[in-house]
């Protein structure tokens, strides 16, 4: 992407075919001032880079400084998203054991939530499919519904519910099967 202003309004006006006339009309000016604009010779005024925006169909944030604005778009949002390293345990005996229990390895996830861990789904104890990832969040509302986790003195049960009870160590937020 190019760096500075002049070369932004230059290329863009290329890309679109546009002639440095047909950008000028557009923005109220003569056809030399474009040309000034796309020497570096003049930097265009507040009012004038609104009316190249618009012309060139870019966002002013990025026209002038060649940086999109945060969290806007897709790409951005992800971007903007923290990179965790969540922890991951076998799946606990019981709330004693899962406390005391030292994490067997982490996996790398891009994911908004904070208080995240993962536990590995057991042979035939669970609805999913033995050494199936159930990563978890410790952050949850007291209204919310889903599928979670919970945790007495002799074992450890996956829960459907309309909210999480006393017992709950955490609400699934996501599930990996490996192939």
């Amino acid at each position: 992407m190019p760096d500075k202003l002049h070369s932004r309004i230059k290329n863009r006006r290329l890309e679109l075919g546009l002639s440095q006339d047909a950008l000028a009309t557009a923005c109220g000016v003569r056809q030399s001032t474009v040309a000034n604009w796309e020497l570096g010779g003049h930097i265009p005024r507040q009012g004038k880079i609104r009316k190249i925006a618009e012309a060139l169909q870019l966002d002013e944030i990025w026209l002038i400084s060649g940086e999109h604005p945060a969290n806007e778009g897709a790409v951005n949002r992800y971007l903007n998203t923290p990179i965790r390293h969540v922890p991951v345990y076998n799946w606990p005996e019981s709330q004693q054991s899962f406390e005391a229990e030292k994490p067997i390895g982490y996996v790398t996830m891009t994911i908004a939530p904070e208080n995240v861990f993962a536990v590995f789904a057991p042979e035939n104890r669970t609805d999913f499919q033995h050494e199936t990832m159930l990563m978890f969040t410790k952050d949850y509302n007291d209204s919310d519904s889903g599928v979670f986790l919970e945790l007495t003195d002799s074992k450890a049960d996956l829960k459907t519910a309309e909210r999480p009870t006393e017992l709950t160590a955490g609400r699934l937020i996501f599930s990996q099967t490996a192939h």
